[in-house]
């Protein structure tokens, strides 16, 4: 190495400054003085990386409908990803990945994989040295050919995900054992390390509850499977006492409809404005309960640990959930929610009904004595032990 402090490259498609997951992965390796380097999408440097390596701009023609069908139709996969995001990424990074500069390379997600079978870049050096995956998710194994485009596209992305169990990638984590399970079975892969969504500990106090108005709370995507609409049927017949505040983010046409429904029924439902995900634990904490009620209608679902979860530790808020694989355990541990019978909206109903404010009280006490330990500051641990790290 030419370099005495140890660098590392994160890699990863979505937007890194919103990401929480990349970023605390960059917290974390820069607080134990690792130089870190990014490559994601362009106009999203993070404070304290020493440089982002943004994507280019694709080719126009790459974006038209005859270059898409000449790409996905003619093309072979490897070249297909060549064109379509290989050469997006600047030269420079690949040169300095191929001399070695970097100590972790990290990908996130599966959609650069395929890069790695690039030998100039991934010499066998670099490989020895080692390649960390972190996959945030499920990813399916067969994408839907449910419309025209997708007919033709699936079979690349599908090839893309082969590459979750290629052998150039030395060490694997995951967000849940559930997760983890299914790609060993599949890949024949060891164990992924399990490194929970969970936020920086924040200092609050569970607030107190109202007896005559007790306050129920979703906060995140404003997705048709993540159980809202289930909760506004269920606000049709809750009696007066309970009161539903969403915070939501993402679909506006979902927020729109979700608006007209409470409008047309005269919900007792308030919607606020989300904050800044630094901020999230402090905006939370004023409500009593957060709830999650996600149909296991997809692997992911099925497996959820959401970050929202680990939000409702930090902000001292009971949870209440369906009967879902992994977040049943979460809370019987801590004994900080309750768990709904079923996945019907009567379900949903009769676990609201049964909460009042002593059970809220001591399941909002239950969150603050374990916020410490469901937090960013233990997960680090367990980020470090799945490359092979340390920490000081």
């Amino acid at each position: 190495m030419a370099h005495s402090t140890q660098r590392a490259l994160v890699i990863v498609m979505s937007p890194i400054t919103r990401d929480p997951r990349v970023l605390r992965q960059v917290d974390w390796l820069r607080g134990e003085h690792w130089e870190v380097d990014t490559v994601g999408p362009a106009g999203h440097h993070v404070p304290g990386v020493d440089t982002h390596y943004g994507l280019s701009d694709p080719p126009r023609w790459t974006r038209t409908t005859i270059g898409s069908m000449f790409i996905y139709t003619l093309l072979p996969h490897a070249l297909k990803f060549s064109v379509l995001l290989e050469r997006l990424i600047p030269q420079e990074v690949s040169e300095r990945i191929a001399a070695g500069e970097y100590d972790l390379i990290l990908f996130n997600d599966h959609h650069f994989l395929p890069w790695v079978r690039n030998r100039k870049v991934f010499t066998p050096a670099v490989v020895e040295q080692g390649i960390h995956l972190d996959i945030h998710e499920y990813v399916r194994p067969r994408v839907p050919r449910d419309s025209l485009w997708r007919v033709f596209a699936a079979p690349y992305y599908d090839w893309i995900r082969t590459h979750i169990g290629d052998r150039r990638f030395s060490t694997r984590s995951t967000v849940a054992s559930g997760i983890s399970d299914l790609y060993v079975d599949e890949f024949g892969i060891e164990p992924l390390t399990i490194v929970r969504n969970a936020p920086p500990y924040v200092e609050l106090t569970a607030s107190p509850v109202n007896p005559q108005r007790i306050e129920l709370l979703y906060h995140g995507a404003a997705s048709q499977v993540r159980g809202i609409p289930e909760l506004l049927e269920a606000m049709k017949v809750l009696p007066e006492r309970f009161h539903l505040t969403l915070i939501l983010v993402g679909e506006q046409a979902n927020i729109d409809s979700y608006v007209r429904t409470v409008e047309q029924h005269q919900l007792r439902v308030q919607f606020v404005d989300p904050a800044p995900v630094a901020e999230i634990a402090q905006h939370i904490n004023p409500y009593d309960i957060e709830v999650m009620f996600y149909r296991p209608l997809n692997r992911n679902l099925e497996f959820a640990l959401p970050n929202k979860l680990f939000e409702a530790f930090q902000a001292r808020l009971a949870i209440l959930i369906g009967p879902s694989a992994m977040m049943t355990g979460v809370i019987a541990e801590y004994g900080n929610g309750a768990v709904a019978a079923g996945w019907e909206v009567a379900d949903l109903v009769a676990a609201i009904e049964q909460l009042d404010a002593e059970s809220l009280a001591q399941m909002k006490q239950n969150s603050d004595r374990a916020a410490r330990e469901i937090s960013a500051e233990t997960e680090r641990e367990a980020f470090f032990r799945s490359f092979g790290g340390t920490t000081s």
